[in-house]
């Protein structure tokens, strides 16, 4: 088997932002591409979106104006790959959090507290509101590559969502509608409540009632 073709399967399983990168480039242009993404994640920790500018992003990642344009046609493209990795991130950290809740409902209460009681870290709170405020941002510009960068975390709904409705728990329907219409839920009122800085303290208990009343079986 040649090298090229033992890479291939490891290029699929890489992000779709990486997968990009690495067809187009090859191994050491997804090597810089992603240090212009870590340099990103930590202007937007420190200083929110508006600290995302190029000067600053070539300082922090140490490469030239030529790199940045060779694997990004611009700042949007840098913060999608951002949003991207962080909801992978997120997804496998959540998936190994709520691991041993066996029965599907207590299991998606457990999914939807995690996400909300992330938002309350104030240590965050600032890089959190820049991802939620872009999300609805390229929602409107790029949605498919929003929708993709998505996948994981509504995958992960989705397993939930279709274990209960194999159990009858879960009411029948499309699964994954469904799972994307809660985490638009979610995700909205997470960027609600970041925006209101705390001052509502009982949203995570109205949250989880309504997503849970949403989509279990109306005969249980």
């Amino acid at each position: 088997m040649s090298g090229r073709a033992a890479q291939e399967p490891a290029v699929e399983r890489l992000p779709s932002w990486q997968r990009r990168s690495a067809k187009r480039f090859g191994g050491e242009s997804l090597e810089r591409s992603k240090a212009f993404v870590d340099a990103a994640r930590d202007l937007v920790a420190e200083g929110g979106l508006e600290a995302v500018t190029l000067r600053p992003l070539l300082e922090r990642s140490g490469l030239s104006r030529r790199a940045f344009y060779d694997r990004f046609d611009g700042m949007d493209d840098v913060l999608v790959a951002l949003y991207e990795e962080t909801v992978e991130a997120g997804a496998n950290h959540l998936r190994k959090r709520i691991s041993d809740i066996k029965d599907p409902v207590s299991r998606l209460e457990a999914l939807i507290r995690s996400m909300a009681t992330m938002s309350r870290n104030p240590a965050s709170r600032t890089f959190m509101l820049a991802m939620t405020s872009e999300r609805s941002r390229l929602c409107e510009l790029r949605p498919h590559e929003l929708e993709e960068a998505g996948e994981p975390i509504i995958e992960l709904m989705a397993e939930i969502l279709e274990r209960g409705m194999d159990q009858g728990t879960v009411r029948p329907t499309n699964v994954q509608r469904l799972a994307a219409t809660l985490n638009s839920v979610v995700a909205s009122e997470i960027h609600r409540n970041l925006n209101l800085r705390g001052r509502d303290k009982g949203w995570i208990d109205d949250l989880c009632d309504f997503c849970l009343n949403a989509v279990r079986h109306p005969d249980r």
